[in-house]
Order: structure tokens, then C-alpha cells, then sequence
């Protein structure tokens, strides 16, 4: 079957799990420990740039499901029900577009951002003196 990471970078993202720069430090190899301050502050840049879910987060997925609650109530109360229904049918389908989008550019930003920071890491542990 096709994968799209190579060796080295499926190392790299078993290696470096979604933590802060100074929590891996920790985490691998203890509290004293010397890096590069600049290839640190790097990886804290690029830990701070971490992107913002647009969907794929609990809070927004429960007001999309609040919002096709509401649009199935609007068409039961609504007198012309086979006009309601049509439109209402339309708007769902444009919202269900929309959140395919918002999954899919929050899944390639993130990946975007996580082989940055996993080539940041990396480059702070290639500068470890213990």
C-alpha cells in the first residue's frame, strides 16, 4: 500500500508527539541538558505557530450538529413544507461542502505544521551536549 512518509519521516512523528519543545527535552533526556539557545527558540517559534482547529475540534463539531438540529426544526415548522424542505436541503448540503473544506485545510495545515516543528526538533537534538 502506498504511504506517503518515508522512513526518516515516519521516525520523526513517532518521535516527536504533539508536546512543547521543553517538555521533549525532558521527556527524552532529562533536566541537564544544553541545545542551542537559537535552534530552541526556533522550535518554541514554530511550537507557538501551532495552527487552530477550524472543525475538527469537540466545541465546533457540537454547533454544527446544534446548526442541522435547528435547520431540521425550521423545516417542521415551516407552512410550504416541500419548499422548506428544498431549501433547507440546499443549505445543508452547502454547510456539509463547507465543513469538507474547513477538515481538509485543517488536516493539511496541520501536517504542514507538524513536519516543521518535527525538522525544528530534530535540528535542536542534533545540537544536545549533556
Amino acid at each position: 500500500m502506498w504511504n506517503p512518509l518515508r522512513v526518516y519521516e515516519r521516525q520523526l512523528h513517532k518521535l516527536y508527539p504533539d508536546l512543547p519543545p521543553q517538555d521533549l527535552l525532558l521527556q527524552h533526556m532529562g533536566k541537564n541538558v544544553s541545545v542551542n539557545r537559537d535552534e530552541f527558540q526556533r522550535a518554541q517559534w514554530f511550537w507557538g505557530r501551532r495552527p487552530n482547529k477550524l472543525i475538527l475540534s469537540v466545541d465546533k463539531s457540537i454547533r454544527v450538529g446544534i446548526f442541522y438540529i435547528l435547520l431540521l426544526f425550521t423545516s417542521m415548522v415551516v407552512q410550504n413544507q416541500t419548499l422548506a424542505i428544498d431549501v433547507i436541503q440546499g443549505v445543508a448540503w452547502i454547510a456539509l461542502a463547507a465543513i469538507a473544506v474547513a477538515v481538509f485545510v485543517d488536516i493539511s495545515r496541520y501536517a504542514q505544521w507538524k513536519w516543521d516543528y518535527c525538522c525544528a526538533i530534530s535540528r535542536v537534538f542534533a545540537t544536545l551536549s549533556q
